[in-house]
């Protein structure tokens, strides 16, 4: 059996974070290593959480828009989807 998917779950609403804890995955395939929002830097949490899969919420309200998250998460880690 293969290693479940590491998910990096990027919220910056802390109700919905609070709701997606990794202990929430039912799922045998799925591994819910943390959630965060893009305050602080989410590089180094790219870096020590070492997601297979980004899920990046669509509309941040710190100005950054998603895309450009995702192209930092790329260049920290670019195997990461």
């Amino acid at each position: 059996m293969s290693e479940p998917s590491r998910v990096l779950i990027v919220e910056d609403h802390q109700v919905v974070a609070d709701d997606s804890p990794p202990s929430s995955t039912t799922s045998p395939d799925i591994s819910v290593v943390g959630t965060g929002s893009l305050g602080g830097g989410l590089d180094p949490r790219t870096q020590e959480l070492k997601p297979d899969v980004v899920l990046v919420d669509f509309r941040l309200t710190d100005g950054k828009p998603a895309a450009d998250a995702g192209a930092g998460i790329r260049q920290v880690r670019p195997d990461t989807s």
